[in-house]
């Protein structure tokens, strides 16, 4: 009889200077509907007070604490730690939506060939209306991101995860390697997780250096694509 392989997912969740909506964002995982296993909070080096409000989870989420390095490596030190067969994201200043788990392990489970999906984002701010500061939905996009998919932990064991070109987008860099190396993936119109905008963002903040990020990584898979070409 063929041993039936337990699913289990591991969160990764990179956290820099973000105390004000940390704790939101791990009661988003806590109240998931199908439970998530192991809760990975990378703190890089954070300088506000996100570390006093995780302090009181530890009992419920794993923290490693690390000196202030940026992205790539927050999402390494997570990707070493975890032990989950299914590894997910959420940046802690976003929200899981609560079926996220359930809907997308269904999906991956229900087509075995799949190494990755991805759902959709809701965008909110909040705004002030008569001195109360309410929520305010936007617009829904296609999440081809970190934090909108689930992914086959082989896929970061085989595909580095880390940039192959100067100034590449981390995660847009490593998706390209990742379909370039055959690995297969699929979209659902699901919404998967709340994204936040407000102007710590750093897609706000700096603009022009994310679409310079993003230019620099299609550049990369251009240029791989090209020198295949020639061989």
């Amino acid at each position: 009889m063929q041993r039936k392989t337990k699913k289990t997912i591991s969160v990764i969740i990179p956290l820099y200077n973000q105390g004000k909506y940390v704790e939101e964002a791990l009661y988003s995982v806590f109240n998931q509907t199908h439970p998530v296993n192991e809760i990975i909070v990378v703190n890089d080096g954070s300088t506000d007070n996100s570390l006093e409000v995780i302090n009181p989870f530890r009992d419920k989420i794993i923290i490693i604490d690390k000196p202030h390095s940026g992205i790539l490596d927050t999402v390494n030190e997570g990707l070493k730690k975890a032990t989950g067969n299914f590894i997910s994201f959420l940046d802690a200043d976003d929200r899981w939506t609560r079926t996220k788990t359930e809907i997308q392990l269904q999906l991956l489970c229900q087509n075995p060939n799949i190494d990755m999906l991805f759902g959709c984002a809701q965008r909110f701010c909040m705004i002030v209306e008569n001195n109360i500061e309410t929520e305010k939905n936007m617009d829904v996009l296609p999440g081809n991101t970190r934090v909108g998919g689930l992914f086959k932990k082989e896929l970061f064991e085989k595909i580095a995860y880390q940039t192959a070109a100067t100034n590449a987008h981390e995660f847009m860099d490593w998706l390209n390697r990742a379909k370039e190396a055959g690995r297969t993936f699929m979209n659902h119109t699901d919404v998967v997780f709340e994204r936040r905008i407000h102007d710590s963002n750093d897609g706000i903040r700096n603009k022009e250096l994310q679409r310079q990020q993003y230019f620099a990584s299609i550049k990369a898979a251009l240029d791989r694509r090209r020198a295949k070409e020639n061989k």
